[in-house]
């Protein structure tokens, strides 16, 4: 399973005032699983972006299915890239 940089969860958890299982449960993983990412152990790539699009993004991953994620990964990726897409009027 592919790893990613490392990102500081527990400043990020702390700063959004939210304890470890409510930080963690929010993105399916175990406030034990959690803690350990906290300490040091690389997340996988699927927690780190879990946790960017619920915590960082405000998206609610819930709500993703297999009907919508083509779309919204679509919409995610035209935004980081500014799309270019802009009209002029």
């Amino acid at each position: 399973m592919s790893k990613t940089p490392r990102i500081n969860y527990r400043d990020m958890r702390k700063s959004m005032g939210l304890n470890q299982q409510e930080f963690w449960s929010q993105v399916w993983v175990t406030q034990s699983g959690g803690s350990r990412y906290e300490s040091g152990r690389a997340a996988p790539r699927q927690v780190a972006e879990q946790v960017r699009l619920r915590h960082e993004l405000g998206i609610d991953t819930s709500l993703i299915t297999a009907d919508n994620a083509a779309l919204i990964k679509a919409v995610l990726e035209g935004a980081k890239k500014g799309s270019g897409n802009e009209r002029a009027d």
